[in-house]
């Protein structure tokens, strides 16, 4: 949206906010094997490298 669009388009994702996620995929047997991030730059959010331990980690762990 721009500059002039909504507050939410410009909010980053936080940790413990990937965390509820990975819960409520778990807690709904959703059976999740890719997760994405996009929108913005997640590359300049300095929480993405503990966020992607935590995908990894939640995702992969049935495989490991």
């Amino acid at each position: 949206m721009g500059r002039t669009g909504c507050r939410l388009c410009r909010r980053r994702v936080r940790t413990a906010e990937v965390g509820e996620y990975l819960d409520e995929i778990e807690r709904l047997s959703l059976g999740t094997s890719l997760i994405g991030f996009t929108g913005g730059e997640p590359f300049m959010n300095r929480e993405l490298p503990a966020m992607l331990d935590m995908c990894c980690r939640a995702i992969c762990a049935p495989w490991c």
